[in-house]
């Protein structure tokens, strides 16, 4: 109700003028000023938007990355630049993993498309869509750097869906990084508050019904989703069933202090601190 009250965007596509005059009476209820375009226009619309969207999470993790490397903290430069008016306070600047689910990578795969039937040139989204594709994988070259070969590794992971607060594993970026873990040799045990399991059941890794078993001798464990239950979870236990104390955190949404105080080494995305930084 509340979408339809305040809309963000509040534009209604149609080649005719009743249907305008009609819908419009009808969402008028709820707003009063309802932009009109054509169909075309309309659907393109909604593309640009969600390619333009697609673009701010990616700009946002490629200056993380930089900003690590330099041991700049990327979340801090992400609330710096969203005060600047032309940057704007709801930017989607945060450091993370790339974008995922059936929006963001629909529409800019959508335009891909539609270039190549026209055959446009999209240099920038053509870089768009490898840069994300190259930043959903970076948990595991991390995870590789950190272990060495994965061959025969075990690997935690919690987080199934695409994002907190739904069922949905379509496109989901964890089922990507898993997908690549394994093909790397290691196996997966992981944990999801609210994955449809019935969408698993040809996995080749073990869906736990909790957070903890998951971790009994893992060499690492993947936090991809940021489901808030996940903060509070039993980290003593946590450290004292897993083999070894890496903690990669794809969303930056542990305390990486309540983690070194049982021992796990907590690492990032975007952040520019080392993980013994966080210990005594």
């Amino acid at each position: 109700i509340e979408r339809f009250r305040n809309p963000a965007l509040p534009v209604i596509g149609t080649d005719h003028d009743w249907v305008f005059d009609r819908v419009s009476g009808v969402l008028g209820v709820f707003h009063q000023e309802w932009q009109r375009c054509d169909l075309r226009t309309a659907e393109m619309l909604k593309h640009a938007l969600n390619a333009f969207l697609a673009a701010q999470v990616t700009f946002g993790n490629e200056i993380g990355n930089l900003c690590e490397s330099v041991n700049v903290d990327g979340r801090r430069l992400a609330e710096l630049l969203r005060r600047e008016p032309r940057v704007g306070p709801q930017a989607m600047l945060s450091p993370g993993l790339g974008f995922s689910g059936g929006t963001l990578a629909r529409d800019t795969r959508t335009l891909l498309r539609i270039a190549r039937l026209h055959g446009v040139p999209t240099p920038f989204l053509n870089g768009l869509w490898e840069a994300n594709q190259q930043q959903l994988l970076l948990p595991v070259r991390r995870l590789e750097r950190t272990l060495g070969s994965l061959q025969g590794r075990r690997i935690a992971v919690w987080g199934l869906t695409y994002k907190p607060g739904t069922s949905t594993l379509r496109r989901s970026a964890s089922l990507t990084i898993i997908a690549e873990l394994l093909k790397r040799g290691a196996s997966v045990r992981a944990y999801d508050p609210r994955a449809d399991v019935s969408e698993l059941a040809e996995a080749d890794f073990e869906v736990r019904e909790d957070a903890i078993s998951p971790c009994d001798e893992a060499d690492a464990l993947l936090v991809v989703t940021g489901w808030p239950e996940f903060r509070e979870q039993d980290f003593a236990e946590v450290a004292r069933r897993m083999k070894g104390n890496i903690v990669f955190d794809c969303n930056n949404v542990l305390s990486p202090y309540g983690l070194a105080a049982h021992g796990l080494r907590w690492h990032g995305i975007g952040v520019g601190r080392r993980t013994d930084e966080y210990e005594d």
